[in-house]
């Protein structure tokens, strides 16, 4: 039997822990701006000011989806945005990631964005044809 391997991507910095500052579109790519900036995962570990940018983006293939936990019962309701209408709606709102998944040209940032006092649980799914580059200072 032949045995075939994915190679695990690794990434140099991560998001999680990180709030949204905003989100940058020019043409089809997609800066993601982070507060206080990106976790250098590799020893030294340390916050860096830096930013993310998501070559080629699929606008077609991505959405943010806005949670709404209705009871204790654990009953939701929630909404389904394209990517670009979420950035022209939600950008600059404090959007906390709690989690970021890597895929074959797929990002997934999932976490809370806030409204005002009202919290709601948030996922960003961006398909890109391109590079993911990260952006540091240092």
């Amino acid at each position: 039997m032949k045995i075939t391997t994915r190679k695990s991507l690794k990434a140099s910095y991560s998001t999680h822990d990180m709030s949204v500052a905003n989100y940058n579109v020019t043409g089809d790519n997609l800066e993601i701006k982070f507060n206080p900036g990106l976790i250098k995962i590799t020893p030294p570990c340390d916050i860096v000011d830096g930013y993310v940018e998501l070559e080629n983006v699929d606008w077609d293939c991505s959405y943010a989806y806005i949670i709404n936990l209705e009871s204790r019962d654990w009953d939701f309701t929630g909404k389904k945005y394209r990517l670009d209408d979420f950035i022209e709606k939600f950008n600059g709102r404090k959007f906390n990631i709690l989690d970021e998944c890597h895929g074959t040209n797929i990002l997934k940032l999932s976490g809370y964005l806030s409204e005002g006092d009202k919290v709601n649980e948030c996922m960003v799914e961006v398909v890109y044809m391109g590079e993911l580059k990260y952006y540091t200072e240092k």
